[in-house]
């Protein structure tokens, strides 16, 4: 089954009553790090016990104390979305770049959630409910060899609902999510902010987002184990795609990227989409039109060459990412797990299709990229990119031995 993974971050109008942020330069203590600490307190001015405060998709973080402070060091520099979050009240987001021995101080206010829960509509739970948190948990999790080491530990915090109409699959969670990853070694804190998968004839659409926390388990299999399972995860991952991608080293790193230039029909995923919807309101010539489309070849050309890296970018900036269209992405080290190929065949490479619009976005050097909507990725990649597979921004292969 092909899967449609739209690496989407929505926009969310999240009022914070009043952030104040001392940022000091030139600090050099005796380690190389960064440090991030502040308050955190209510609309009241009152302070917040064991808020989670961290940097999305890391390791690093802290929850408040008492006097709702809290303080932890950064140890790669990059740019990060420091997230504040606690049951009950609005979630605040804010960007930092983190440099050189940097120190960052605020002072946070919470503002509660109405009755709406931040408008997240909740329907009536399904009578299928084992039926739908097994595709939840396929679906969010995936299907590669790691997902099955993974398990979800407050699945009873866990809302799903599956629409028979409209063949959708919702869910949500007030609490973050708790994932146990006994293959790469992490517990993992998923907040959820929108999940939705619609089927589509054989597809799937799949159109989740949220922010990870990461924390290292005390005890699953060993550490040369995690070691190896985490350096197979990031090979071939969007975040060493982009690492690659932003140094020019994408044939360096065995990626194998050319531009695909526009197709003469849509997808099957948007056609059969647009089928669906004339169907249901009987507009049978609008069907029937669609069907003729998905007739039609897909007929689209690649350049010729692979790119290095630097065609995409900026001259002058190489940091920044100005291609947009879409590009045909195979890495060339891997081969494609889902494929039982016949005997003393190979897996075929893994092959993914990049569609970048929007237009420019910066990549930082520990692979994260901004903005982060309007980049949508299919094949491979909308395989592999689900929880089991994910790592901490300062994760980093072992360089090899000369």
């Amino acid at each position: 089954m092909l899967f449609f993974l739209k690496t989407v971050f929505f926009s969310r109008k999240i009022f914070i009553a009043s952030i104040f942020l001392l940022i000091v330069f030139g600090y050099s203590p005796s380690f190389s790090q960064s440090v991030i600490s502040g308050w955190v307190v209510d609309d009241n001015n009152q302070s917040i016990l064991s808020a989670s405060v961290y940097l999305a998709s890391t390791s690093m973080g802290a929850s408040t104390d008492y006097n709702g402070y809290f303080h932890f060091k950064v140890s790669q520099q990059g740019k990060y979305e420091l997230i504040v979050s606690y049951v009950g009240y609005n979630k605040i987001r804010i960007p930092v770049l983190i440099g050189t021995d940097s120190v960052f101080s605020f002072k946070l206010q919470m503002q509660q959630e109405n009755a709406q829960l931040g408008g997240v509509l909740i329907l009536p739970d399904t009578t299928n409910r084992k039926r739908d948190f097994k595709e939840f948990k396929r679906i969010f999790l995936g299907e590669t060899r790691n997902a099955s080491l993974c398990e979800i530990k407050n699945p009873k915090d866990i809302f799903v609902y599956y629409d028979e109409a409209e063949r959708t699959l919702v869910a949500y969670c007030k609490k973050p999510v708790i994932i146990e990853n006994r293959a790469l070694g992490y517990n993992l804190f998923y907040e959820i902010e929108h999940f939705k998968a619609i089927k589509s004839g054989f597809d799937v659409n799949v159109d989740f987002s949220g922010s990870t926390r990461f924390g290292e388990m005390a005890d699953s299999i060993s550490k040369f184990n995690h070691e190896k399972l985490r350096e197979r995860s990031y090979q071939g991952s969007l975040m060493h795609l982009m690492k690659s991608l932003r140094s020019n080293r994408l044939k360096e790193e065995e990626w194998e990227v050319r531009i695909e230039y526009p197709e003469i029909r849509p997808d099957d995923f948007t056609i059969n989409d647009k089928i669906r919807l004339h169907r249901k309101r009987h507009d049978w010539d609008s069907v029937n039109y669609y069907k003729e489309m998905k007739l039609l070849p897909i007929k689209s050309h690649l350049r010729s060459e692979p790119l290095h890296g630097n065609e995409l970018l900026d001259k002058n900036d190489h940091e920044l990412l100005v291609f947009n269209g879409k590009l045909l992405v195979i890495y060339m080290k891997e081969r494609d797990e889902r494929f039982q190929p016949p005997k003393g065949k190979y897996y075929p490479y893994q092959l993914s299709t990049i569609l970048i619009e929007g237009g420019n976005r910066r990549i930082f050097e520990n692979g994260y990229y901004e903005p982060q909507k309007d980049l949508y990725v299919s094949g491979y990649l909308a395989f592999s990119e689900r929880v089991s597979e994910f790592l901490p921004y300062e994760y980093a292969p072992a360089k090899k031995k000369p």
